[in-house]
């Protein structure tokens, strides 16, 4: 509780964070607060502009707009926290070992990742998810795997400086395993830098999942994700304004949320980091 009374300290923040608690409570209860289903079609309410039965209008299958946006607040905001955890997860555990054994694995390691991110990301993202497949899954792997070096570096670097100290000497004096080494003395040492990247990631993952989405490989039809409604609602932008703008609208505050967010966590973690 102290952690969040600080968070919230600043206005921006705090904006942010009571957003952020929206944003999970609209995730975590979509079904119940959805007041149409987001994916039977009426065809004959297709395309009607905002109004107090369809507070956000209706798409081109007539389906309620406000209703997709909230189901797909589950999906897009979901996945892009499954492939961010699952990228930190797999890269701790990489670069800890990496940095903590050294010699050749390390070398093989950092070369590994140095090929990874000779890529620009969405371009890589991209490759990834055509090779596997257009699902929402895949999309979800192609990110995790793509963010992989950037969490593989970083907790190969705080693996360096921490098996310099004298309590990981004590233990490899006393023949304690590798294994044992890296999960209770140097993954722990790595959670405050992991944390913060973690919350400056989601963001950006939130984008590429839409962006994988517009272009197809993402979530398919008619699952109600962000990206795949704007694909579809751009065709329809100048007559009917309202189907690509308000989706449009939640990627732009999720995004924000969980930037604003993320520099509050650096901030409050590491805080020469915002000097």
């Amino acid at each position: 509780m102290k952690a969040i009374r600080q968070l919230i300290r600043n206005p921006f923040t705090r904006g942010a964070f009571f957003s952020l608690c929206v944003i999970a409570f609209v995730g975590i209860f979509s079904p119940l607060l959805t007041p149409y289903s987001p994916i039977d079609a009426k065809p004959e309410d297709r395309l009607l502009p905002p109004g107090h039965l369809h507070y956000f209008g209706t798409d081109e299958l007539g389906r309620d707009i406000f209703s997709r946006i909230i189901a797909g607040t589950r999906v897009s905001v979901g996945i892009a926290l499954f492939a961010i955890l699952l990228s930190a997860l797999v890269g701790t555990f990489i670069g800890s070992f990496s940095g903590f054994i050294g010699r050749w694995i390390d070398q093989v390691i950092m070369r590994s990742t140095d090929v990874l991110l000779a890529f620009p990301t969405l371009v890589l993202a991209l490759a990834l998810s055509a090779a596997l497949g257009p699902s929402i899954v895949n999309a979800a792997l192609a990110i995790a795997i793509v963010k992989l070096p950037i969490y593989t570096r970083l907790a190969r670097t705080q693996a360096l400086s921490v098996s310099h100290t004298l309590f990981v000497k004590a233990a490899k004096t006393f023949g304690v395993s590798s294994p044992w080494i890296v999960r209770r003395h140097i993954v722990p040492n790595l959670l405050t830098p992991i944390i913060v990247q973690i919350s400056l990631d989601i963001g950006d993952a939130i984008l590429l999942i839409a962006t994988l989405g517009f272009l197809g490989l993402g979530a398919q039809p008619p699952t109600p994700e962000w990206g795949a409604m704007i694909s579809t609602g751009w065709n329809y932008l100048l007559d009917q304004w309202w189907y690509p703008t308000f989706t449009g609208a939640a990627i732009f505050i999720a995004v924000i949320v969980f930037n604003i967010i993320g520099d509050g966590i650096r901030d409050l973690l590491d805080p020469k980091a915002g000097e």
